[in-house]
C-alpha cells in the first residue's frame, strides 16, 4: 500500500505524470471513500500547485489502467492535449503493453504463444477458459518468453520451478493464471 499516500512519481512535467501503482490499490474508483490512484494524484497536484490554480480541482486524465491487484507503471495526462495525444498512440500502439510475471514450473518451450477463448465473471471479476460457442467469449492471445531462470553456482535451478516471462499484453487479465498451470 502507499505509505502515507505519498505517490511515487517516476516521471513529471506539465504534461504528463508516471507513477508506481502498488498492487491493491485501483487506478480508479467510483466507489466514495476510496484511495485510488486518481485521488492521491490529484491530491499530490493540489499540495504541489501554485495557489493561483488552488481553488480548482487539477486535471487529470487516466490514459490505461492495471487491475487493481496488480503493481505497475501507470501514465496520466496533465492536459486534455496531453491526454489527446498519449490516446492516440495507445490505440495506434504507439506505446506498449509488456507484463513481467513469475512462474512456477517447467516450460516446454523458452517462447510461445497460446491461445484460447476467455469469458469474464462479473460478479467475482474473473476469467475463466470456455468454448468458443459460450456467450460473451473472447479470443485471448498471449505471447510470452522466458527470460530468467533462477541458478545456483552449479547450474541447477534454485528455485527449479520459477520462471520469469515478458507477456506483451492486449487481452492479460487472466490469461496467465489460466494458461500456465496447463502448458507446465
Amino acid at each position: 500500500m502507499i505509505s502515507s499516500l505519498t505517490p511515487e512519481i517516476i516521471y513529471e512535467d506539465k504534461n504528463i505524470i508516471i507513477c508506481h501503482k502498488p498492487a491493491g490499490v485501483p487506478t480508479q474508483s467510483s466507489r466514495i471513500g476510496t484511495k485510488d490512484m486518481v485521488s492521491i494524484l490529484k491530491n499530490h497536484l493540489i499540495k504541489n500547485t501554485a495557489k493561483k490554480n488552488a481553488s480548482r480541482e487539477p486535471y487529470l486524465a487516466v490514459i490505461h489502467r492495471l487491475d487493481q491487484p496488480v503493481e505497475g507503471l501507470l501514465v496520466f495526462a496533465k492536459t486534455p492535449a496531453a491526454a489527446k495525444e498519449l490516446s492516440r498512440q495507445l490505440t495506434a500502439s504507439g506505446f506498449g503493453k509488456y507484463y513481467r510475471a513469475q512462474a512456477l514450473g517447467i516450460f516446454e518451450h523458452n517462447e510461445g504463444t497460446l491461445e484460447d477463448y476467455l469469458v469474464k465473471d462479473g460478479r467475482t471479476n474473473t476469467s475463466r477458459v470456455c468454448e468458443e460457442n459460450v456467450p460473451d467469449a473472447k479470443y485471448a492471445r498471449l505471447h510470452y518468453k522466458v527470460i530468467h531462470t533462477d541458478t545456483l553456482p552449479s547450474g541447477e535451478p534454485f528455485f527449479p520451478n520459477w520462471k520469469f516471462i515478458w507477456i506483451p499484453g492486449v487481452i492479460i487479465r487472466s490469461a496467465c493464471s489460466l494458461h500456465m498451470p496447463g502448458t507446465l
